[in-house]
C-alpha cells in the first residue's frame, strides 16, 4: 500500500533530497494521496511508480534482486512481519526500515540492513547517503542479506519438523 502511514511521502521526501539516486515504488495508492502523490512522482525525475505488483503472476524476488536497497518506511504500529522484508533477504537486498514491530529481529542493524530509531526524513537519507557513497559496504551487506536468507528456507528445518510429527 502506498500510503502516508506506509511512508510514501517520506520516501518521496527522500528522492526529493537524493536527486542523483533512482526510487522505485510499488503496490496500490490510498485514495487519500493519489493526486499529490502521482504529482510528486511526476515532478521527480529519480522517482518511479511502477503501480500494484502482481505476485501471483510474477516473481517478487526477481524483481526485488534488480534493486541495491530496500526502503520500508512503515509507522504501522501493528505490521506484523512483512513477508517483503524476507523476499528482500532472499533476494540479497539490505533493507532499510523503523524500529517497528518485529523489524529488529529480521534486519541485523548494520549487517543487514539499517533499523533506524529515529521516524525521520533525515534518518532515511543519511542511511541511503551511506550506502550509496560507501559501494563496498553495501556488497559486504547484500552478501550479508543473502546469507541471512537461509534461515527462511523451509528446507532447512525439513528434519526438525519430521522428527517433530513422528513423535
Amino acid at each position: 500500500l502506498v500510503s502516508e502511514e506506509k511512508g510514501a511521502l517520506l520516501v518521496l521526501n527522500s528522492a526529493e533530497a537524493l536527486p542523483n539516486v533512482d526510487f522505485h515504488m510499488y503496490g496500490r495508492i490510498d485514495p487519500t494521496i493519489e493526486d499529490g502523490f502521482i504529482q510528486r512522482c511526476d515532478e521527480l525525475d529519480n522517482v518511479s511508480y511502477h503501480g500494484i505488483f502482481d505476485s501471483v503472476k510474477d516473481d517478487a524476488v526477481a524483481e526485488l534482486s534488480q534493486y541495491d536497497v530496500h526502503l520500508f518506511p512503515s509507522k504501522c504500529p501493528s505490521e506484523g512481519v512483512p513477508g517483503v522484508l524476507v523476499e528482500s533477504k532472499i533476494a540479497g537486498v539490505p533493507t532499510i526500515a523503523f524500529n517497528r514491530c518485529h523489524n529488529n529481529e529480521l534486519i541485523q542493524n548494520g549487517e543487514t540492513g539499517f533499523v533506524l530509531v529515529d521516524d525521520s526524513v533525515n534518518s532515511f537519507i543519511s542511511a541511503i547517503g551511506k550506502l550509496d557513497a560507501d559501494r563496498r559496504k553495501l556488497m559486504n551487506m547484500k552478501q550479508a542479506t543473502l546469507e541471512s536468507a537461509e534461515h527462511f528456507y523451509i528446507e532447512c528445518y525439513l528434519d526438525e519438523i519430521v522428527d517433530v510429527l513422528s513423535r
